[in-house]
């Protein structure tokens, strides 16, 4: 046990668990955007991933899900409509493949890194 505990202090450590932390809540948010689209909607905006995020015991405040589509956004996944403010799915966007060849910065959920 001693030895689980110091790796927890090395700095390293919580860098790795922010970035697995980060990836996730992105994925999160790219799924339930698909399943929204997955459902019909072509364009969606940040209060129908909040309540899609609220039905499912899952909420989130619009500024963390506005902040997801923006790093989705530099994946490549998704992008925004100008004229309406909401947001559509980019054809062919895989998030795996996304995250796989590091667009985006996905790693860091495009926080600056404490040291």
């Amino acid at each position: 046990m001693a030895d689980a505990a110091n790796i927890c202090k090395n700095r390293f450590f919580s860098g790795a668990l922010r970035v697995s932390v980060a990836q996730r809540q992105t994925r999160i948010v790219y799924d339930a955007f698909m399943d929204l689209v997955g459902g019909g909607k072509t364009l969606v905006n940040t209060g129908d991933v909040a309540a899609y995020m609220r039905d499912r015991d899952h909420p989130m405040d619009a500024w963390e899900i506005r902040g997801e589509f923006y790093q989705l956004r530099e994946m490549g996944l998704l992008d925004l409509d100008a004229e309406s403010a909401q947001w559509f799915s980019v054809p062919g966007g895989d998030f795996e493949t996304a995250r796989a060849t590091g667009r985006g910065g996905a790693e860091t959920n495009g926080q600056a890194e404490g040291q």
